[in-house]
């Protein structure tokens, strides 16, 4: 999966959208996939972040440490998968998920996947989130309405 992320340029009075860069799934094994995590480190400046999912938690893949590591060094961001489950995922699991990212891989981006986006579950995600990131404060806001 390959998207495009756009942002509107500061002080622009269009509303026009320009692309700031790709976003890649890559929800395949640089073990058995190679030559796709080396098209994606060469498509680098376009590229610009990547989510990986390795389902298998059970401990550090020294091959995809190696090419998470190639990736950050370049300039990709490198977000780690986290299936959310529609918020049905016990917190502590997901933390748990959370801190195999960071123990095997380094990575401290989070993409969580399967969000289900109702009144009732800001709680759920928010947990999450400040867990991520620290609770939000007047500097570390992604953004301010």
């Amino acid at each position: 999966m390959v998207s495009n992320f756009e942002s509107y340029e500061a002080g622009s009075t269009s509303n026009q959208c320009v692309c700031k860069g790709l976003s890649i799934a890559a929800y395949f094994s640089p073990r058995s996939h190679p030559e796709l995590w080396d098209k994606i480190t060469a498509s680098f400046p376009a590229t610009q972040m990547i989510i990986y999912d390795r389902d298998d938690q059970s401990g550090a893949d020294p091959i995809y440490k190696s090419r998470i590591c190639q990736m950050k060094q370049i300039g990709i961001r490198v977000f780690g998968y986290v299936n959310s489950g529609f918020g049905a995922i016990d917190p502590a699991n997901i933390k748990e998920n959370i801190d195999n990212h960071r123990a095997f891989y380094n990575v401290t981006d989070i993409m969580f996947d399967n969000a289900r986006t109702i009144t009732a579950n800001i709680p759920y995600y928010k947990e999450l989130a400040d867990y991520v990131h620290g609770p939000l404060t007047p500097t570390n806001r992604v953004c301010q309405l």
